[in-house]
């Protein structure tokens, strides 16, 4: 048995959160899903995940500055 990917997505959008776990979780991913930016990124700190999927427009941090974040402390996740 092969071992299901984590997914962490970012999305202020509630709606939107919620459509792109459950397709995520229906192709078989691990996903966790945050709204908020700096939330997410804690949980990067107590948690393994292979790649981060974030909405780019959001209050306070934006997803070029999540992406920038993530890079410095965990080169190794792909960040879409």
């Amino acid at each position: 048995m092969s071992e299901k990917s984590h997914i962490l997505v970012l999305d202020d959008e509630k709606n939107y959160l919620l459509v792109l776990q459950t397709l995520l979780e229906d192709e078989g991913y691990t996903v966790t899903a945050i709204s908020d930016p700096e939330t997410a990124l804690a949980f990067l700190n107590e948690s393994e995940v292979d790649v981060v999927v974030t909405d780019m427009k959001m209050p306070k941090v934006t997803g070029r500055e999540v992406l920038q974040r993530v890079k410095k402390s965990w080169p190794h996740i792909p960040v879409l």
